[in-house]
């Protein structure tokens, strides 16, 4: 049961990051964003600066791999297809002869 109350604050912050992280694009759930920062500034004053440094680490990490995971999608490309087309820029001359298969 201590192991629990332990764990609650920080678990509660991780929520509360991941929550407001909707609110951003693709999502664009505005209304997520307010209560994830509400939910975490209503438990913040509670906790000793160290703690609060901690809990607002987690919730920082949290919102910010939550919001920023559709990124890394641009990346998820197979170098036969796309990812050679991408490389065409780069490369000039050298890439135009390979040819782009999906």
């Amino acid at each position: 049961m201590r192991l629990l109350k332990a764990l609650a604050e920080p678990a509660l912050a991780i929520a509360a990051g991941v929550i407001a992280a909707y609110g951003f694009p693709p999502n664009g759930i505005g209304l997520l964003t307010l209560v994830g920062l509400a939910v975490f500034a209503w438990r913040l004053p509670r906790a000793s600066p160290r703690a609060a440094a901690g809990r607002a680490w987690l919730f920082a990490t949290a919102w910010h791999f939550t919001a920023l995971a559709w990124v890394s999608e641009a990346f998820l490309v197979t170098f036969p297809g796309i990812g050679v087309a991408a490389l065409a820029p780069v490369f000039g001359e050298a890439a135009q002869g390979i040819p782009i298969t999906c």
